[in-house]
This record gives C-alpha cells, sequence and structure tokens, in this order.
C-alpha cells in the first residue's frame, strides 16, 4: 500500500500519528488518483467534487474538536467529532481528497487554551463553519488542478448558504441541496425603491416588493405544481433491483431578506422507492440538458459510500488519538487505503476483461 504513493514519501508514512514530523499534505497530493496513470486515461474525467460532513461520536472530552453538538451518524445532539470532507466521484470510480476538522465555537473561549496546548492546534487557528471549511478545500482542490471537476454537490447546509455559492471559483457549476423550505419565486417580481425628497436632497428608502407582487413560495409548494413536467429515471441498481426516481426542473429566482436574488435552476428527485422528496440549486446555464443535471445528481452520493466504506473496512472511526496532528494523519491512511483497494478493483476488472 506503501508503494501506491510515490517513495520519497515511504518514509513519512512510518512516525507515530501523533508526530508533527511528517509532510501530511505532500503525502496527501501525491496519493490521489489524480497523480495516477488511470488518470491521464481519462479516468477519472468528468467527474465531481461532492463535500459532506461526518462525525464521531466519542464518551470523553480531551479529544481535539470534541463537543455537543448535532451528530449526524447518531441523527441527534451528542458529544462528537465532526469533520468536513471532499470527494472526487465519476461513473467510474469515487475518493476522498481531503478533509477539515471543525472546530466548535466553545473550543475559542479561554476555558479551552489549555486544551488547545494538549490537542497541538496550531497557532493562529480561528473559528470557521463547516461552509467555509468545505470552501476552502474546493478552492484548493481547483488550484492544484489535477481533476478536471467542473461540478460540485453539497448537502443542504452549504445550497442554503449564498456565501459558500458565490465564493466557488470562477466558472464551477454547483447543484447543491436546499431544504424544503427555501423560498423562491417562480418569476422575477418586481420591486420599488421609495424615494423623498427634502432640503438636503433625495434619500432612497428600503427595497420592498411592489404592491400586488406575490411573495416567495417554498420549493416544496412548487414541486406540487400539475404543471411540472417530470421524467422518470434509472438512479442506481440496489439490492432488490433498479432503483428508480422522478425528476423534474424549473427556472426559479431566489429569495434573501424578501427581495429576489439569482436566477437558478430547482432540480427535484422523488424518490419511487420510499417517497422522499430532495431539493437541489444549480447556477448551470438555462439551455443546460436535463440529462446532465441528472447524471451530475447520480454523482452526488458516492461521497456516502466513501463513508460506509472507510467506517466499515478501513477504521476510519477507530482511533484514540487526541491531537489535531493525529486526527488528520489518520484520515490521510484512510484515503491512501482507500485508494489502493479503488487500484485493485480497477486492476481486477481489466484482468477480468
Amino acid at each position: 500500500m506503501c508503494l501506491s504513493t510515490e517513495r520519497k514519501y515511504i518514509r513519512g508514512l512510518r512516525p507515530p500519528a501523533s508526530s508533527r514530523n511528517y509532510h501530511r499534505s505532500s503525502i496527501l497530493q501525491n496519493a490521489r488518483p489524480g497523480r495516477t496513470k488511470e488518470s491521464a486515461n481519462g479516468y477519472y474525467q468528468g467527474g465531481v467534487f461532492s463535500v459532506d460532513g461526518s462525525d464521531f461520536p466519542k464518551k470523553g472530552t480531551e479529544s481535539v474538536g470534541v463537543g455537543r453538538q448535532y451528530c449526524g451518524r447518531l441523527g441527534k445532539v451528542e458529544n462528537c467529532q465532526a469533520g468536513v470532507f471532499a470527494a472526487y466521484s465519476s461513473a467510474k470510480g469515487h475518493a476522498l481528497l481531503e478533509r477539515k476538522l471543525f472546530l466548535p465555537e466553545q473550543w475559542f473561549d479561554k476555558e479551552h487554551r489549555e486544551r488547545w496546548k494538549k490537542c497541538r492546534i496550531p497557532k493562529g487557528t480561528a473559528f470557521k463553519t463547516k461552509s467555509e471549511l468545505a470552501l476552502e478545500m474546493i478552492q484548493g482542490l481547483r488550484r492544484e488542478g489535477l481533476f478536471e471537476a467542473q461540478w460540485v454537490t453539497g448537502d443542504d447546509y452549504l445550497g442554503r448558504d449564498s456565501a459558500f455559492r458565490n465564493g466557488l471559483p470562477e466558472k464551477m457549476l454547483y447543484l447543491l441541496d436546499v431544504p424544503s423550505n427555501t423560498r423562491v419565486w417562480k418569476k422575477r417580481p418586481r420591486i420599488d425603491i421609495p424615494v423623498s425628497i427634502s432640503k438636503m436632497g433625495r434619500h432612497f428608502g428600503k427595497a420592498r416588493l411592489k404592491k400586488g407582487e406575490p411573495k416567495a413560495r417554498s420549493v416544496s409548494a412548487l414541486a406540487q405544481d400539475p404543471a411540472l413536467q417530470w421524467k422518470t429515471v434509472d438512479v442506481a441498481e440496489g439490492a432488490k433491483g433498479m432503483i428508480r426516481a422522478r425528476i423534474a426542473r424549473i427556472r426559479i429566482v431566489t429569495s434573501r431578506a424578501g427581495l429576489p436574488r439569482e436566477d437558478l435552476w430547482l432540480f427535484v428527485r422523488k424518490s419511487l422507492t420510499d417517497g422522499q422528496v430532495r431539493y437541489a440549486l444549480s447556477n448551470a446555464s438555462e439551455d443546460i440538458p436535463l440529462q446532465e443535471l441528472i447524471r451530475v445528481s447520480m454523482l452526488r452520493w458516492p461521497i456516502e459510500q466513501c463513508f460506509q466504506e472507510g467506517k466499515s473496512e478501513l477504521g476510519m472511526d477507530h482511533y484514540e488519538h487526541r491531537s489535531w496532528d493525529a486526527w488528520h494523519r489518520h484520515m490521510t491512511f484512510v484515503f491512501v487505503a482507500q485508494l489502493f483497494l479503488l487500484r485493485i478493483r480497477h486492476r481486477l476488472k481489466k484482468a477480468r476483461l
């Protein structure tokens, strides 16, 4: 497995997990699939970046970043560590690429300063939201230029964050989940800016909707429109056969502070298995084919498979390290192991052919 990275980094994989004497970023970059021969052959072209969180329940209070916060794995507020991860997914494979540990706000108060030293948190580390951590990862991956990803997909905490959407690299497209109560317009409403005149000149008031213009509606309400055109597609192959869903899209105008903002696509996916409905926003052009949105939406979920494989097969959640460096190093090992398995699968598939 060590040989799957460049030889000069093999020694760096050997120090204890708590050691700082290793080139974490260098190991990670050189282990990524973008460095492999498969990439040169187009194996990873046409893929997307996916961002999602993965949480790790903890009983103690000494591990870096641990605290009472929402734990997705348990579905409730619990004592845990929270990580933000980025993956690359294409029709021929998927792998985790980057990770950042989320530090809750309480870790920046005076009571936690002593724990900063014990956990070896780098000086100058500032509080960042999960969306900000996700944006840093995407910007970094784009700068590296190892992947031809034009799309970003992610959970609804990213979709409802306009700062994340607007901060993505230029010309990057997104398909991001949003909550069902996200409010939008089907057509851009007219706005009015009151003007008053005094001795001091003109004064412009706060923008507001013109009288008679409709208020924004929830995306779930728009999805009930009988005029909406639906298409039934095969999403994936499950244990009991093909998983199918109904797909629809509609041009909408987003709402912020009750006023119209961006012209985007609303993408709706309704599972025919359990009836669950998901909503996503996309900044793709008006003339983008529906099939392309469907393709990208299917590549949204392989990151979940990465988490499942990591935790069930690769010990992603089996660690007792407490320091900042140790946590990131452990995740690096998981990524390298996952890439090793990915290469083995590809070679076995070629051998069968």
